[in-house]
């Protein structure tokens, strides 16, 4: 378990990386996540699926719906994760992705303050 802030924010990065590899069968390039209060902020790149491109040209309707149901996916996984390996909860989680960049912020607000669960993990069970 993370002690510090900045154990906590590496096991982030681990979390949201192995995630992200599920997900879409690749990693990220590039991650800084910062902690403020009970938020959570992760600035990422990563490739675009190349599907999507398609879908985009051809079909940008469906295109949108995809969009919209692989983040939904991709946010409940990244909350399961989360919550089951540092062992907080979370509130809520949102995300976006600028394709045309390759970047995605994502922010996860905890129910408390992220110095409360490090107290709380760097206590004696």
């Amino acid at each position: 378990m993370p002690v510090s802030a900045g154990d906590f924010k590496q096991a982030i990065t681990k979390i949201f990386n192995s995630v992200t590899r599920q997900v879409f069968s690749v990693g990220i390039k590039k991650c800084a996540v910062e902690i403020g209060g009970n938020m959570i902020t992760i600035v990422s790149e990563a490739a675009r699926i190349p599907i999507l491109k398609v879908f985009d040209k051809h079909y940008p309707l469906e295109s949108v719906k995809i969009k919209a149901l692989i983040l939904e996916h991709l946010k409940d996984e990244i909350k399961k994760a989360v919550e089951t390996e540092l062992k907080v909860k979370v509130k809520s989680i949102f995300k976006d992705y600028d394709p045309s960049e390759e970047t995605s912020v994502t922010v996860i607000i905890l129910d408390k303050d992220v110095d409360e669960y490090l107290k709380d993990m760097s206590e004696p069970a």
